[in-house]
């Protein structure tokens, strides 16, 4: 088997976040072109091993789209066994039935359990110190330690002895799934991150030198900021607050780039360079 097709497949050597700002659904007009949309961008964050989906409220941006994106971006990086646990019949989630699977390595789930096996759990209730954690099909097992009940979290199983699994908790040490946070603005998302990540806009009138580019995203982890689709990534703050603005699509063919085409082709950009 090639290097490049393992599974589960391999951390990335750097922190990759992306930003995206709710304005992104302001150009669809229902909810199914919405979640239509939204679903794109799911599976090229797992396809491209994205560590987290950062969801900002801009200036442009409605509460309903911003709720929207948040919730689809949740439900969709959620496990498949645990999301009924999770997410109530929510008018937001109506149309992602139609989605394709993400199918991230947290998502696929053995019925049975065996040593050695890494899921997420749902952690429902504890006494003393240990906690009972939801495996889907799988069915219950024991934590020995204390953990917030309510709280999803990556297990291992220990051993399986007279029907009692045994779990402890665990980081992967392969790529597992994306993860999300949300921000009510741009400029407490680059307060937060400034000093651990290098901060990236996107826009068409940044820079698409190579070598600039190249040395910059040298070092640290990487954040990429995406803005709405009208106006600049700047309008949300000041360029100062970037490291770098780059075009990742140069010379485009079409007038306008889409925000999931932008994720994608974004992503690509950036880590064809760090690999030249």
């Amino acid at each position: 088997m090639s290097k490049c097709s393992r599974w589960p497949p391999p951390k990335r050597e750097k922190r990759f976040f992306l930003a995206l700002p709710a304005s992104i659904l302001s150009v669809e007009k229902s909810l199914l072109s919405k979640t239509l949309k939204i679903g794109f961008i799911a599976r090229t964050l797992s396809i491209f091993r994205i560590d987290k989906a950062i969801v900002y409220r801009d200036s442009k941006a409605t509460m309903r789209d911003y709720r929207v994106l948040r919730i689809i971006l949740e439900y969709l990086s959620t496990p498949p066994h645990l999301r009924k646990k999770l997410f109530p019949l929510l008018p937001e989630l109506r149309y992602v039935g139609l989605l394709p699977p993400i199918q991230a390595p947290s998502h696929i789930v053995p019925e049975e359990p065996a040593p050695g096996i890494i899921i997420d759990g749902l952690v429902e209730k504890c006494e003393g110190d240990s906690c009972r954690v939801y495996l889907g099909k799988m069915g219950y097992g024991i934590l020995g330690k204390r953990v917030r009940p309510g709280k999803l979290i990556t297990v291992e199983v220990l051993k399986v002895e007279e029907e009692v699994i045994r779990l402890r908790q665990v980081k992967p040490s392969f790529y597992w799934r994306y993860r999300v946070e949300t921000y009510p603005s741009l400029k407490q998302v680059i307060g937060k991150y400034s000093d651990k990540m290098i901060i990236v806009g996107t826009s068409r009138l940044g820079t698409c030198d190579k070598d600039i580019i190249r040395r910059t995203l040298k070092g640290r982890d990487i954040l990429i900021v995406f803005g709405g689709p009208e106006g600049h990534v700047w309008d949300e703050l000041d360029k100062d607050g970037f490291d770098l603005i780059i075009n990742s699509i140069p010379f485009q063919g079409t007038r306008t780039i889409r925000t999931e085409e932008a994720v994608m082709l974004s992503i690509k950009y950036i880590d064809d360079l760090l690999e030249s």
